[in-house]
């Protein structure tokens, strides 16, 4: 790299020719003040740190340099933790279609790797960041094949960073024809870089193989004053590319002023700091902060955790999570989405004048413990209307909200509703819902269609809850009612869970729980521990899904011919469906090697054996208290 009096590069400057690690004075930084470019190859724990000004830095991608660390200080930044297309264009030769600077060399980076400025970066591509030289205008070479698309995107020239420069750029063949031009372009057109409609973008598609030309001027006057900067943008369908760089795992602090951060790939923390940042996470399980101001964040790829900021009111934050399952947490003011996965966001707690909160697709959770102290909270899921004007909570499938006095309602899909603390009131609405009521008098309403859950498994003492006399109920099921509800979940303690007339499923969870159906077909589900079920009326299922030694059920009232026992296939080691005969057998041991359930009908005890052989112990799964006689017909394997 040679530079000249004034401390320019005069000529251009790849990725080759930067040296890797060493101190901040043996990196290159160039540029007009008030508006530098840094850049730098970085080892693990070598940070590169900016100005107050308004400054560049990229984070090059390298097998020697993973873990960008990046302080951008104060001044309207941009930043990227790692990029491995780049070239650096500020000399003066290349004012004429004979001195065009060559963006296409053998040695030059064309990659198909994540890139934020490009709308679709698995097109082969390459960024030339260009300090435009005076009295000229900017020519840059390609190489296209025939049929192939050629993109050019200029980013920044209108930004603030780039100081409000309009552009127009020119596709011209080897003739010096011009084959397409375009002055200014929409925001939509391009990828994150194109934040000013005084940025050009043109797309065309050659016919045939060869050299273009892009010519890049000022709108106004046909050359640049000189010390303008922009980025060009290029992507070319079906170019040759690099093998993919490795991204690391950046660590990215905006500081004050208006920045613009992207982590690309890996896994990034990344810090807005004070002004109105846009922060993009790109690939990886990223962690953004846009700290105060009107920050712009998008988390893109994998689960990543998106912080709108601080609690100021009348700042509204933009936060998208992307791809992946996301965890939003919303400042209290702002617009949240989490878009594509399963995605949990937090409401906030100010003010309100904005809070629009959306799930977006796949199955999403909102999160309103916030709003707590006993005070009155309602939201309707299906409207995604609260009680606090300014909010709108749409797209959730699951709500879970704080200890206050909560008035929930559902939408028609299967939903999770944890209400916490207070004397709560859920309406479910249609399809399989599930309740969590916790501590407090709750009115529990599963509404029609599917068939609903009231769950306690998330209380810390046991529980008595029954559905069909709900005034004996204990503890975190004391005081609640029920209605439209068909199935009980209990805790990990000694729970007593009853039934009513209709089909009901009954799960124990775990420890020694006492399961009465009374009517209807019930399913019965004791868990771990030794358990007592009691089917009642009705064709009930008997569930058996633990072989621990000492947790054997008590099965009180088994019809055979009439009610089931279903062994847990997983847990078995049995193929689903009906109990193939020779599984079975009646006596006190297996009589050959393929017998798994050995039924002693003299007293009811029903035993697994592991391989029929003797080798590993039988174990006891169950007592029938009244002795049945029993036939592999009454199993099956679910």
């Amino acid at each position: 790299m040679t530079m000249n009096a004034a401390g320019r590069v005069a000529r251009r400057v790849t990725t080759e020719d930067m040296v890797l690690g060493g101190s901040a004075a043996a990196r290159a930084r160039v540029g007009p003040p008030g508006g530098d470019f840094a850049y730098g190859f970085f080892y693990i724990g070598d940070p590169m740190t900016g100005s107050a000004d308004d400054d560049f830095m990229w984070g090059i991608a390298s097998t020697s340099a993973l873990d960008n660390t990046i302080d951008a200080l104060a001044g309207d930044d941009f930043v990227i933790g790692d990029i491995a297309t780049f070239v650096f264009s500020a000399f003066g030769g290349n004012g004429s279609l004979g001195g065009a600077s060559e963006i296409d060399p053998v040695g030059s980076i064309w990659t198909t790797d994540e890139t934020p400025l490009f709308e679709d970066s698995s097109v082969p591509h390459i960024v030339t960041f260009v300090q435009a030289t005076a009295s000229q205008e900017e020519y840059f070479s390609v190489q296209v094949g025939a049929g192939e698309t050629i993109t050019i995107d200029v980013d920044y020239g209108g930004s603030l960073i780039g100081g409000h420069t309009d552009t127009v750029v020119d596709l011209l063949d080897a003739g010096g024809n011009v084959l397409d031009t375009n002055d200014n372009s929409s925001f939509g057109n391009g990828g994150f870089g194109s934040t000013s409609d005084l940025d050009s973008y043109l797309e065309f598609t050659v016919a045939t193989a060869g050299t273009y030309y892009i010519r890049i001027y000022e709108s106004v006057t046909p050359t640049f004053e000189g010390g303008e900067t922009f980025m060009l943008n290029v992507s070319v369908t079906g170019h040759f590319t690099q093998s993919p760089a490795p991204k690391g795992d950046d660590t990215i602090d905006g500081g004050d002023g208006d920045d613009e951060l992207f982590g690309v790939g890996g896994r990034d923390t990344i810090t807005g700091g004070n002004g109105a940042d846009l922060i993009v996470g790109g690939g990886g399980n990223d962690y953004a902060d846009g700290g105060d101001g009107v920050d712009t964040l998008y988390g893109g790829d994998g689960a990543d955790q998106l912080h709108g900021g601080g609690l100021i009111e009348d700042v509204v934050d933009y936060v998208l999570g992307g791809e992946g399952d996301d965890l939003l947490v919303s400042g209290g003011e702002g617009v949240y989405s989490g878009e594509a996965g399963d995605d949990l966001i937090f409401a906030g707690l100010s003010g309100a004048q904005l809070e629009y909160l959306n799930g977006g697709d796949g199955i999403d959770t909102i999160d309103t413990t916030s709003f707590g102290g006993g005070q009155a909270y309602s939201v309707d899921m299906a409207t995604g209307l609260t009680n606090y004007s300014g909010e709108s909570f749409v797209g959730f499938e699951n709500l879970v909200s704080g200890d206050s006095v909560d008035t929930i309602t559902g939408t028609d899909a299967a939903n999770r509703i944890e209400t916490n603390g207070g004397d709560d009131s859920i309406s479910a609405g249609g399809g399989g819902d599930t309740l969590l009521g916790g501590a407090g008098a709750d009115t529990l309403d599963g509404g029609g269609g599917g068939a609903d859950w009231a769950d306690y498994s998330g209380a810390a003492l046991k529980v008595r809850a029954d559905l069909q006399t709900p005034a004996g109920n204990t503890n975190d099921a004391a005081g609640d009612s029920y209605l439209g509800i068909e199935n009980l979940r209990g805790t990990t303690k000694n729970d007593r869970l009853g039934g009513d007339g209709g089909a009901n499923e009954l799960d124990g969870a775990g420890k020694d729980d006492d399961l009465s159906g009374r009517g209807g077909a019930d399913t019965l589900i004791g868990g771990k521990g030794s358990d007592t079920l009691e089917g009642g009326a009705g064709a009930d299922r008997f569930v058996l899904d633990n072989i621990a030694a000492g947790g054997a059920d008590r099965f009180v009232d088994f019809a055979a011919g009439q009610d089931q026992i279903a062994l847990d296939s997983e847990v078995f080691g049995l193929a689903e469906g009906a109990l193939a005969g020779g599984r079975f057998v009646t006596g006190n041991a297996a009589q050959d090697a393929g017998d798994r359930l050995i039924y002693n009908d003299a007293n009811g005890k029903l035993f697994f054996d592991p391989d029929g052989t003797g080798a590993q112990a039988q174990v006891l799964i169950a007592t029938l208290t009244a002795a049945p006689a029993l036939g592999a017909g009454d199993f099956t394997v679910i």
